[in-house]
């Protein structure tokens, strides 16, 4: 980062996702899903001091899962 010229250095965010078919039979299914955000967990900021829309830091790690049944 340089605060100097007032601009930031090119990050990097890796995100990944994956989904698992449990169950399918006819109309009625089960699948399961798991999401990571930002895996790398570094901080990314994304402006600082901007006239438009001031400091902006990206997410850090966030992990989610979700389960979907259809009938």
């Amino acid at each position: 980062m340089d605060l100097n010229k007032g601009r930031i250095d090119p990050n990097f965010s890796l995100d990944l996702g994956v989904g698992l078919a449990l169950y399918s039979k006819e109309l009625r299914s089960i699948q399961l899903q798991l999401k990571a955000t930002n895996v790398t967990d570094r901080l990314n900021l994304i402006n600082f001091a901007s006239v438009f829309s001031g400091t902006a830091v990206g997410p850090l790690l966030i992990v989610a899962a979700g389960m979907r049944a259809t009938f």
